[in-house]
């Protein structure tokens, strides 16, 4: 069988089952918490366009770089080495996790609001890591997230963006205009 709690690194523990050579079995894990860095990008919704219209090189592109620090709770070591799981296998567990919190990173990051709704850049940073945390905690009850950050946050003009897309939308029904004028 196996211990229902781990033993943790600098604490004493006493078991008489280690005065006999074979009547244990001590399995060491790696806890130290690992990082990944996610970049994510795009533009703006018919961005080239309002960006040709308002000219000067302007672009409506944005851009987001993340990192993420995670570790496997040590209290769940118990269940991976019941379920099988030695130390050398643990890595598997890691890669699985991390391909599925980066998906799920993904998809926050490219389902975020550029809109301009009176909130600071500060707070829509703060919500975005709130977020981010959350769905990473959401994916696996085995992994604690230690952090979850936003180092570098580029978004356009938004006020820009909505007056070029305005003067765009009044060009081509100016345009469609002209064109049914010839038309007739």
């Amino acid at each position: 069988g196996y211990e229902e709690e781990p033993l943790i690194n600098g604490d004493f523990e006493w078991r008489w089952q280690a005065l006999l050579p074979t009547n244990l079995t001590l399995h060491l894990f790696d806890l130290e918490t690992r990082s990944m860095s996610m970049d994510r990008g795009g533009s703006l919704p018919s961005g080239d366009l309002y960006s040709a219209m308002a000219g000067n090189g302007v672009s409506f592109d944005w851009k987001v770089r993340a990192r993420y620090s995670y570790r496997i709770r040590p209290e769940s070591l118990p269940s991976l080495v019941s379920e099988g799981m030695a130390a050398a296998g643990i890595e598997s567990l890691y890669d699985e996790y991390e391909s599925r919190v980066e998906a799920e990173l993904s998809r926050a990051l490219t389902g975020v609001s550029f809109t301009d709704d009176g909130v600071s850049p500060e707070q829509a940073v703060s919500e975005l890591e709130e977020e981010l945390e959350k769905r990473g905690a959401a994916l696996d009850d085995r992994f604690e997230v230690i952090d979850a950050a936003i180092l570098d946050w580029q978004v356009p003009d938004m006020e820009l963006y909505a007056e070029s897309r305005r003067l765009y939308l009044d060009y081509m029904a100016l345009r469609q205009a002209v064109m049914n004028e010839v038309e007739d």
